[in-house]
């Protein structure tokens, strides 16, 4: 007769071919978090330093701080620094120069914000480009505020009745001033109605409008600036300088509000 005999188990009460084969699942698979490769994502650079001087020329806060510091040293060294301590008209007259040209700074700055060119909004964010908007706004209003009344003061012979014969000798006898007064009075247009109170009573388009309003102040000013401003007529350096800054806003704004479109032309399809 032919016995038929169970195979021996192990101590712990299992077949001897199970506890093999969960010993060599064990061996293939790895401890929690051991041996993994950390993913590798497509399109980004795996060398730390990769694109880091890139990023740091893009940076908008390197950009603007640049930008101020060497417009602001074209104006110290054009006589603006040495007028703004000589003191009576030639104080005014400097304050005035400096104010405008913040004011006219602040402006474009502002007006590339809104552009909202891509490498500017990824690198920083929406929130970051209104924040920033926001201030750059309010630094050119009130630039432009301290800027029409120096000059009025100045032009009145540093008396305040006298600012209303300055006002008139001003637009009858100086070139670009009459687009000068209407891009000011535009600046403050845009400024009031972007007042959170006055905003909040007026529709959405109607607001939009009045911001709309803020390229025409722009482009009105600058012959302004660049034809009767001293700082400019007195340096080519200051001059070229600024025909850059608003010719790089120009080309910003075109492409911010066009490029995408433009590149979807052109670009190759299957």
């Amino acid at each position: 007769m032919t016995t038929l005999l169970e195979p021996p188990t192990s101590a712990a009460g299992g077949r001897p071919d199970d506890a093999a084969a969960q010993a060599r699942r064990a061996a293939r698979t790895p401890a929690h978090g051991a041996g993994r490769t950390p993913a590798r994502h497509p399109g980004r650079a795996t060398h730390p330093a990769a694109g880091t001087l890139h990023s740091r020329l893009l940076d908008p806060v390197t950009l603007a701080t640049g930008s101020t510091v060497v417009t602001l040293g074209l104006w110290a060294l054009t006589g603006g620094l040495a007028d703004l301590v000589a003191g009576g008209l030639a104080t005014a007259l400097a304050l005035s120069r400096l104010a405008g040209i913040v004011a006219a700074l602040a402006a474009l700055f502002g007006l590339v914000l809104t552009a909202r060119p891509r490498w500017l909004e990824r690198s920083t964010g929406l929130d970051h480009l209104i924040g920033w908007h926001r201030i750059t706004g309010m630094t050119a209003a009130f630039g432009m505020a301290v800027h029409v009344a120096a000059s009025l003061y100045a032009a009145g012979g540093g008396t305040v009745r006298g600012a209303w014969t300055g006002l008139v000798d001003l637009l009858t006898g100086n070139d670009w001033f009459v687009a000068a007064l209407v891009a000011a009075v535009l600046f403050a247009v845009v400024s009031i109605g972007s007042w959170r109170r006055i905003r909040r009573a007026m529709s959405y388009e109607t607001w939009h409008m009045i911001h709309l309003a803020g390229y025409l102040a722009v482009a009105l000013g600058f012959p302004h600036q660049l034809f009767s401003g001293s700082t400019f007529t007195s340096s080519d350096a200051a001059w070229w300088w600024w025909i850059g800054l608003y010719l790089a806003t120009t080309v910003i704004i075109l492409w911010g509000r066009v490029g995408g479109i433009v590149a979807s032309i052109v670009r190759p399809r299957t």
